[in-house]
């Protein structure tokens, strides 16, 4: 389970398999919700969809909103770029923020992005947004 839980695919599945790794080591759904600040009956669904469909049943689907721009693919590569350094994937710019991403995606996918869907991106990947402090 541990090694589900640092190889999934998505961001929202660790949390899951994490949930349970902690059921496997004997807590409670209630403990377990507390820990990872959702509800127990969350929980639950989440061991009951393993208990019958195994890890297929941890898979996360998209069930609202509009879908993601990139696909499973494009994203794990996303999230391998964004690793390096801007320059390493041919963009002459110093860090990674919303407009590197963008400009990475529609330079390699071809696929327009919002600065929010950038900023989404990014967050799903770990980052976090900063802002610069005035000097006054």
């Amino acid at each position: 389970m541990r090694e589900r839980l640092y190889r999934a695919p998505t961001p929202r599945e660790p949390e899951r398999w994490h949930a349970l790794w902690l059921l496997a080591r004997g807590w409670s759904a209630v403990q377990v919700a507390e820990a990872l600040k959702r509800d127990a009956h969350t929980i639950g669904d989440w061991a009951e969809d393993f208990r019958q469909r195994g890890p297929a049943g941890l898979v996360f689907e998209q069930t609202g909103g509009a879908p993601p721009v990139l696909n499973r693919a494009q994203q794990g590569e996303l999230k391998a770029v964004v690793r390096t350094a801007p320059e390493a994937a041919g963009i002459e710019l110093a860090n990674w923020n919303w407009k590197v991403v963008r400009v990475f995606v529609q330079q390699r996918f071809a696929q327009p992005l919002s600065p929010s869907s950038c900023l989404n991106y990014l967050h799903r990947l770990g980052f976090v947004l900063r802002r610069r402090r005035s000097n006054c």
